[in-house]
C-alpha cells in the first residue's frame, strides 16, 4: 500500500460536500447517483466509489466494513465527500479520480484494490 497521498481538494471535478464518515451522519448523504472519496481527518483520499443509484447506500456499504473503518498507515477514514451526477457519468469520474490519483502518486487510492472498470 503506497503511502503517496492526493488530496480530495485536487480531485478534478471536486466533490460537492463532505460529511463525517459515521453512522450518525448517514442519513445527510444524499440517496442519489454519483461518486464519492472517502477521505482520513487531513483530506488524504482513501478509497473513491462510484454509486449508480444511491451513495447513502454504498456509505452504509463501506460503514460496515471493517476494512473501510480500520486505522491504516494513512489514518482513518474521516470524511465522505461526494459529487452528484447522472449514473452513465459515475463511472467516467471515478475513472478519472483514481487515474488522477496514479498520475500524481504512481498508484491508485490506498483501499481501491482494482483500477475503476471506464
Amino acid at each position: 500500500m503506497s503511502l503517496n497521498r492526493i488530496r480530495v481538494d485536487r480531485l478534478t471535478p471536486l466533490p460537492q460536500g463532505k460529511e463525517l464518515f459515521a453512522w450518525s451522519h448517514h442519513a445527510r448523504v444524499p440517496a442519489q447517483p454519483g461518486c464519492y472519496a472517502i477521505a482520513n481527518f487531513s483530506g488524504d483520499v482513501l478509497y473513491v466509489g462510484q454509486a449508480k443509484v444511491s451513495i447513502r447506500d454504498r456509505m452504509r456499504v463501506h460503514l460496515d466494513d471493517n476494512l473501510k473503518r480500520a486505522c491504516g498507515p494513512m489514518g482513518a477514514a474521516y470524511w465522505f465527500y461526494y459529487r452528484l451526477c447522472e449514473p452513465r457519468q459515475a463511472g467516467y469520474i471515478e475513472g478519472g479520480w483514481i487515474n488522477q490519483a496514479k498520475l500524481e502518486t504512481g498508484d491508485r487510492p490506498p483501499l481501491n484494490k482494482i483500477d475503476s472498470p471506464l
